[in-house]
């Protein structure tokens, strides 16, 4: 009986320490914590052991503290004397250690703290006499703490809007969730914030549960250069309609004509005053022409060139009918065909000109310098048509003749279009032809030419080459007969026709044009207007001198009238043998007007 006592005994002592020790550790903790006990009870009669283990209580939560107890608890019995008094006595004994462990990954910093420490405790008890309890426990407790231990702790939130409007600092906890604000500037689209002043990563947009730390964040803007475009070089692009949206009751460029537009000027500040037009729209057209793919810069570099001319009417076609000049039905915009402006930019590299130089205002005016020409500048459309209204101007000033057609009736004057957008050219061929008399002429510009053909220094070559231009061929013919040389006289051996729109054209053949040159070079005349010959001059040329002048029908019809006269003065007796036998005209041969000159100049003597 007494014994069975002494175990109730001590299994109440037992229970009631580890109850006590059980309420110290769960007290204090307040996230997931795992106990185990073991107990070990020995007596001085016999030797009882027990062992309790493993208790576990787990539970999880959203905080980031984990706490892990272990307790170990001994009691020891120990029969004394007889005693009716119960004492208890206790000693503690506590060992804490810890570390503190801080790991960074991008721009977020988690800081992890473990602790551990370790209680011993004795407790002595003095029950009845015969008996006498001592119990020995330890309790270990590590703590591992990530961030912060409460959810009441605020993090802070610093925002750098990089020029644009303020955004108020703020604060968060563990358990937040809510959008950022966003800042504002005038130009620029806002992009989001970042964790850095140079943009890395993804944009930042609003805080979620679980995120922590101080945060200094950055704004990212871009340049809103729609704003900019239509607002600032409005006056100067030419914007087409298809480029445009509404967007409320704001009109905004498309973004990707925005796009096409920047990849030409690049990123620029909002200062008209700091881009230099000029010299990016003389990069375009000397070596950048994929430019032209932004509708924007095509539409604005059509309209730039179209002034260029100034009050000369482009071409809307090519020579060969392409159009090279046009107006969109849709936006109402006038464009130069991308071809052209090809053809065009290769003609400005070719003779070394640049936009300012303005190459078309040159043309247009007669001032391009013709020593400069090469054929293949008359690739481009608006440099033919160029030429060719400078050309078609001195017919109006009466300076030159154009016939519609050559003798072979291939057209000389080509026509397209109608009305408004009538374009008129001169063949490619006479062009070249006309050019070429100019430079054996000695004229260098178009525009000073006044018609006279100057024959000093021109050798036979040069004068053919003069009359391979049917244009020059049938000017210089007019001139001879405005001379009045043939007075009334039309000898059908020297004459032929051009076909033209207006009736036929008549000219002089190119044989008797030549041999009427020498014989005005001969006879000391430098011009075709100034051509006058009379028996007088002709008697002090040498004989071989008087052949050649004589070799032209032209002269010999201007002088046989004379000659007639002279013969009857001096009684030379004339017959149809005298006349020149080629032609149904009055026209005496050579031999019988230098036997005359011979005659009468024995007869003065």
């Amino acid at each position: 009986m007494l014994m069975k006592r002494k175990v109730f005994i001590v299994f109440v002592i037992m229970f009631f320490v580890i109850f006590l020790s059980g309420c110290d550790m769960f007290g204090n903790f307040n996230s997931t914590t795992t106990t185990s006990s073991s107990t070990t009870i020995t007596t001085t009669s016999d030797s009882l052991t027990t062992t309790e283990s493993d208790v576990t209580d787990s539970s999880s939560s959203d905080l980031t503290t984990t706490t892990e107890v272990t307790t170990d608890t001994s009691a020891e019995v120990t029969t004394t004397t007889d005693q009716t008094t119960s004492t208890t006595t206790e000693t503690q004994q506590t060992t804490t250690t810890g570390s503190t462990v801080t790991t960074t990954s991008g721009s977020t910093t988690n800081q992890q703290t473990t602790t551990e420490s370790t209680t011993t405790q004795q407790t002595t008890t003095t029950l009845e006499p015969t008996t006498t309890v001592t119990f020995t426990y330890q309790v270990t407790t590590t703590s591992i703490t990530t961030g912060q231990t409460t959810a009441e702790e605020e993090f802070l939130i610093t925002f750098n809007s990089e020029e644009g409007s303020e955004v108020d600092s703020m604060y968060y906890t563990v358990s937040s969730s809510f959008v950022l604000p966003e800042s504002e500037r005038e130009y620029y689209f806002f992009r989001g914030w970042y964790l850095d002043s140079n943009y890395s990563g993804n944009p930042i947009t609003e805080i979620i549960p679980g995120m922590m730390g101080d945060m200094v964040l950055y704004a990212k803007w871009e340049q809103d250069y729609s704003y900019f475009i239509l607002n600032f070089l409005g006056d100067f692009l030419v914007i087409p309609e298809h480029c445009l949206y509404v967007e409320g009751e704001e009109v905004r460029i498309i973004q990707e004509h925005v796009d096409d537009f920047m990849e030409v000027f690049g990123e620029f500040y909002f200062d008209s005053s700091s881009i230099d037009f000029y010299t990016i729209f003389q990069n375009i057209f000397t070596s950048g022409l994929e430019a032209l793919e932004s509708d924007i810069i095509y539409a604005t570099f059509s309209k730039y060139l179209i002034d260029m001319s100034n009050e000369y009417e482009l071409p809307y076609y090519s020579v060969d009918g392409d159009v090279v000049r046009y107006v969109d039905q849709v936006d109402m915009v006038e464009y130069i065909a991308v071809e052209e402006i090809i053809r065009l930019s290769e003609v400005y590299s070719i003779l070394g000109y640049d936009l300012n130089d303005n190459l078309i205002d040159d043309l247009y005016n007669g001032n391009f310098n013709l020593e400069m020409y090469l054929g293949n500048i008359l690739s481009s459309a608006i440099v033919h048509h160029a030429f060719s209204q400078i050309i078609l101007k001195l017919q109006d000033y009466n300076v030159l003749l154009i016939p519609s057609y050559d003798m072979d009736m291939n057209p000389i004057i080509i026509t397209h279009g109608e009305g408004d957008t009538l374009t008129e050219y001169l063949a490619l061929s006479e062009i070249e032809a006309i050019i070429e008399a100019m430079r054996m002429l000695g004229v260098t510009q178009l525009e000073t030419f006044s018609g006279d053909v100057y024959l000093d220094g021109l050798s036979d070559e040069d004068f053919n080459k003069i009359l391979d231009s049917v244009v020059m061929h049938v000017s210089i013919s007019q001139q001879i007969f405005d001379s009045y040389v043939l007075g009334d006289n039309e000898p059908d051996s020297i004459i032929e026709t051009y076909p033209s729109n207006n009736g036929e054209i008549k000219v002089i053949t190119k044989e008797e044009i030549l041999r009427f040159a020498r014989a005005c070079v001969t006879n000391g005349i430098h011009g075709f207007y100034y051509a006058d010959f009379n028996v007088y001059d002709m008697m002090n040329l040498s004989t071989s001198d008087q052949q050649v002048v004589l070799s032209s029908v032209i002269v010999r019809y201007s002088i046989t009238s004379q000659l007639e006269d002279l013969a009857e003065i001096i009684s030379y007796p004339l017959s149809a043998d005298n006349y020149d036998e080629l032609s149904t005209d009055n026209c005496l041969n050579i031999s019988t007007i230098i036997e005359i000159l011979e005659a009468y100049s024995e007869f003065l003597q």
